[in-house]
């Protein structure tokens, strides 16, 4: 069992800066990109883990603070997010991780990165503002809702319909907003670029890559479900390998080929 998580993978090159232009991958890259972090984690295993338990026990404590908590995590995530990146690359170079290394990101750039988080938490509010507000209106035309909420006797299907239109606009608001978000804290802390050029750019590779994207998310969603199922024991290995994905997956689409 020690083999497992003590030999390492092949030595990989560290990423050299290209140009500010996505490389179109493959849709089983997704599922590489998964790999290539396990690998990463995998050679340091214990200090990954204590920093990704620092860091929910962080949120964990933030979001005791009504309102105030949730609004705080949402900024400083990105910060995080860098701090990940950041111990990624280190590891990869032959770095020994420490503990620390999760707030790294307060020390490159945490600016524009509390930016990013309050222009990602901005489209998910707006997202859900629209949302209720076109189920307002679909339900007001349809007399489903009335003042005091859902109408008597109202038609299943139509019901139906009202969560369909609450739900969808938020669903895919924030595959959007997720896709202008996923790539710009590493573009933010490796390159010297704004909030709104990294979000472009971000949502451009996404966009461009969304068959490696989709073959990721299912992928870790399905990891996710085996991790549970053992007293929640592989959350401890499935968290980390979440975080250091935003690092591979930059490094496939905007590293050197």
């Amino acid at each position: 069992m020690s083999d497992f998580f003590t030999d390492p993978a092949p030595p990989r090159p560290t990423p050299v800066l290209r140009p500010l232009e996505p490389r179109r991958v493959a849709a089983g890259r997704g599922w590489r990109w998964i790999v290539d972090a396990f690998y990463i984690v995998r050679t340091q295993p214990l200090t990954w883990v204590l920093m990704s338990l620092a860091y929910l026990v962080l949120a964990i404590v933030a979001g005791l603070v009504p309102v105030v908590g949730d609004a705080v995590v949402s900024l400083l995530s990105p910060v995080f997010v860098a701090g990940f990146i950041l111990a990624a690359i280190k590891a990869e170079q032959g770095g020994e991780l420490e503990v620390g290394d999760l707030f790294a990101g307060f020390r490159s750039r945490v600016g524009p990165l509390v930016v990013l988080g309050a222009a990602y938490l901005l489209l998910i509010l707006v997202a859900l503002l629209g949302a209720v507000l076109l189920a307002a209106l679909f339900g007001a035309g349809t007399g489903l809702l009335t003042g005091d909420g859902l109408a008597d006797g109202a038609d299943p299907a139509a019901s139906l319909g009202l969560v369909l239109v609450v739900a969808l606009p938020i669903l895919v608001a924030v595959v959007l907003a997720s896709m202008a978000y996923w790539f710009a804290p590493a573009l933010i802390i490796t390159r010297d670029i704004g909030v709104l050029d990294a979000m472009k750019l971000s949502f451009k590779a996404s966009l461009a890559n969304w068959p490696a994207m989709l073959v990721a998310s299912l992928a870790l969603a399905m990891l996710l479900f085996l991790a549970v199922l053992p007293l929640f024991l592989g959350l401890l290995l499935w968290m980390p390998v979440v975080w250091v994905c935003y690092y591979t997956s930059w490094k496939d689409v905007f590293g050197d080929a």
